[in-house]
Formats: C-alpha cells, structure tokens, sequence
C-alpha cells in the first residue's frame, strides 16, 4: 500500500488496480466511425485490421504512465506487424483537445518517440473510449481476425514493481499467441494509467481517483 500512496502522490489523477472495459468476445466496437489521425485524414477501425486481428492501445501526449511505456510502442507495433496484427493508437483526452492533446502535439510526440508510422487517432468527444469503457492511458484492447476482444488490460507488470521493471509480458506474450493461433493463457489484467479527460470532466467536479485495496 505504501507503494501504491506513493505513486497517487506523484500521479494524483491515476486510476490503479482496474479492469474497466468491454468483456472478452466482445465485438470490436466503433469499427465504423470515420477519425482523423496523424496519417490519414479520415480512416476507421475495421480499415486497419490486418490478417489476425488489430491492437487498439487509448493513448495520451501527456500522460506519465503513457510516457514509462511509449518508449516500447515502436517495439509491439513491429512484433504486431511481424503476427499480421493492425495496430492503432487512440486519443479520447477531448477536454484538452485545443492543447496539449491536440493533433499537432500528437504528431510531435509520435515522431519524437519514433512511432510515427502508428496510426494515431483523434477520438471526437471521447465517443470511442465509450464503447470500449476505456478509463485509463494506456488501456490495451487485443482483437482477433473476427474482430472478437481476446485480451483487454496493462502492457506489462512493471507497475507491480517498485523498480519498475517488468517480469510479465502480458501484451506481448497474448500478440504472439495471437498470430501463432493459439489460446491466450491471460486474456484480462489490470489496466493502471492516467484517467482518460473527456470534456464533460473538463470543470475538474469529476476528477476522481481509485486505489486498489
């Protein structure tokens, strides 16, 4: 726990511990809305699934927890390109659109941190992080060829260490089963993030925090 307050002391709008979103089997939501992104000017979901599936990953410019794993985002996306796996990143921080999360700052921050060939989509008034029940950045939805959920949760365990170093790869292990046509052994885990700021939390009256027990 002490760990844990730490952590709410340094990121005091974090959500810890959570395993919000869509169930497993779950048909990809929102394949048919039109968004822009820093590649297209218009594209959607069900565009950018490939052979065995698409990796949607709720993303953020600014967030703390997205910065500790950005780092890794040009690694899963050639491991998912490498399965025949889509992968799309999403932007849902509507409130600070005009800002820090705008589409000029994605285009910066993605080609900073060497991503740029990731679509990276702007999600108008957070409409798909609500039909996914996204709650946090990064919040990772796995997809089959069927466009069923597979696994929904955390990149990897690093959060559960105090030197933050990862021991299970959860992301990794599931893409790789994914384009090897196998079971996924770990289909849920903990998303841990920055909550996502969609405009209706803009005046900060909804700007609530969660601490795992």
């Amino acid at each position: 726990m002490k760990y844990i307050y730490l952590l709410f002391l340094v990121f005091p709008f974090a959500i810890f511990g959570q395993t919000h979103g869509i169930e497993i089997n779950s048909n990809l939501p929102g394949g048919d809305i039109v968004n822009e992104s820093t590649i297209s000017k218009g594209t959607t979901l069900k565009e950018l699934i490939q052979e065995n599936g698409l990796l949607v990953i709720f993303s953020s410019n600014t967030c703390p927890f997205v910065k500790e794993w950005e780092q890794d985002y040009p690694m899963i996306y050639e491991l998912a390109i490498k399965n025949k796996i889509g992968m799309v990143l999403i932007n849902s921080n509507s409130a600070f659109r005009e800002t820090t999360e705008s589409l000029e700052e994605m285009k910066r921050i993605s080609s900073k941190f060497n991503y740029s060939n990731v679509p990276y989509l702007v999600d108008k008034d957070s409409e798909l992080a609500k039909l996914f029940k996204a709650n946090t950045t990064p919040h990772i939805f796995l997809f089959d060829a069927e466009s069923k959920l597979v696994y929904r949760g955390s990149i990897d365990n690093r959060y559960d260490n105090k030197d933050r170093k990862a021991t299970k790869y959860y992301l990794t292990n599931a893409l790789q089963s994914l384009g090897e046509n196998e079971e996924i052994s770990l289909k849920t885990t903990k998303n841990i993030g920055c909550s996502i700021k969609k405009e209706e939390t803009k005046s900060g009256k909804k700007k609530g925090y969660i601490i795992e027990e």
